[in-house]
């Protein structure tokens, strides 16, 4: 597993370390069957976004951000803030983990000490 910490995520840096990886975030789509068993049409078409991305060494997906996603990225650094303050755990931000093979790719939230990590979810006020 290599850790890839120089970059910040979201950044064009990070999009790219993403570029024919099959990520965490996606993993629902890869794995998409229809009832019969056979592939789906998202996982069909995540296949090809991450072939095309191999071949290319290019990020594929366009950037879509919904204003839940601003929010969540508004959230985040205070929701974290606030992880510490209860817990006294300090988190390190990381931009992302690959497997050795560059097949695979995770962004956690943040790593804490030397076997946790932190995923942040937050609630919308509206």
């Amino acid at each position: 597993m290599k850790m890839l910490t120089s970059f910040e995520q979201g950044s064009p840096e990070w999009k790219q370390a993403r570029a024919g990886k099959v990520t965490a975030s996606r993993a629902k789509d890869a794995r998409d069957k229809l009832k019969s068993g056979a592939a789906s049409g998202k996982q069909i078409a995540y296949a090809c976004q991450v072939a095309l991305e191999r071949v290319s060494h290019q990020p594929a997906d366009a950037t879509f951000e919904n204003w839940q996603m601003r929010e969540g990225h508004i959230q985040e650094p205070i929701a974290r803030a606030a992880y510490e303050r209860h817990t006294g755990n300090l988190v390190d931000e990381v931009g992302a983990f690959a497997t050795d093979d560059d097949l695979f790719l995770y962004s956690p939230d943040g790593l804490i000490d030397d076997d946790g990590l932190l995923e942040v979810k937050s609630l919308f006020r509206f």
